[in-house]
Parts: C-alpha cells; sequence; structure tokens
C-alpha cells in the first residue's frame, strides 16, 4: 500500500494498494479523501484484526506448514524404504 499526500500535509490525494483483500482496504482510504481526514488521522484509528478476509490466510498458514511437513517426511519415508 502506498498513500499520496499533498506535499508538506498529511492530506491524502490518492492511493496505491496491491493486495488480495485491496477492495476492503480502499473504502477507508476514499472515506478519508472525501471527508477531508489527513493521513494522521487514519493512522491514529484502532482497527480491528483478524477481519473476515483474513481468516482464510490465517488457516492456510499452518495447513501449508503441516502439508510441507508430512511431504518431507513421507519423502524421506519413500527414499530410506529404497
Amino acid at each position: 500500500m502506498k498513500v499520496h499526500t499533498e506535499q508538506r500535509t498529511v492530506k491524502i490525494i490518492g492511493a496505491m494498494i496491491v493486495a488480495a483483500q485491496a477492495g476492503e482496504m480502499i473504502s477507508e482510504i476514499t472515506m478519508a479523501m472525501a471527508g477531508g481526514i489527513g493521513l494522521k488521522t487514519v493512522s491514529g484509528v484502532i482497527h480491528p484484526y483478524p477481519t473476515q478476509a483474513d481468516v482464510p490466510t490465517e488457516e492456510a498458514i499452518p495447513r501449508r506448514v503441516r502439508l510441507e511437513q508430512m511431504s518431507r517426511s513421507a519423502h524421506r519415508e519413500y527414499h530410506s524404504a529404497a
């Protein structure tokens, strides 16, 4: 995420977001721009975590690690039996 502000101010004039949940993130920036809310105010807001959008990612990480561990274990067993 990159937020563009007016030079020497905190007024948001644009943003670029490249992320899986970019659609969820951009609404906060557009609301701040429409309301004339500066970057300093936005950054001071408490943001809940995790959001529903984070759940698949948070769940996938431990599963991926378990799958990688299972794969390594099966690979070792296969090659030790040969």
